[in-house]
């Protein structure tokens, strides 16, 4: 059974990703505003520790 905090990262990494996609989809890859990259970069940072903290929570559930 999956852990309680493991689901919660597991969503938050889902909805920085939805957040993510939502800019890229409303304002492309081309020329936007500043704060649309800015916002992109700190997406994706938290998308990336959020996946971190997932595989770290599922390789101590496999040792368990």
């Amino acid at each position: 059974m999956q852990s309680k905090e493991l689901k919660d990262w597991q969503d938050y990494a889902a909805d920085q990703e939805k957040s993510y996609q939502r800019l890229i989809d409303t304002h492309g890859q081309g020329v936007r505003p500043s704060w649309v990259s800015t916002d992109l970069a700190l997406l994706g940072a938290d998308i990336r520790y959020a996946n971190e903290k997932v595989a770290e929570l599922k390789s101590k559930g496999d040792q368990e």
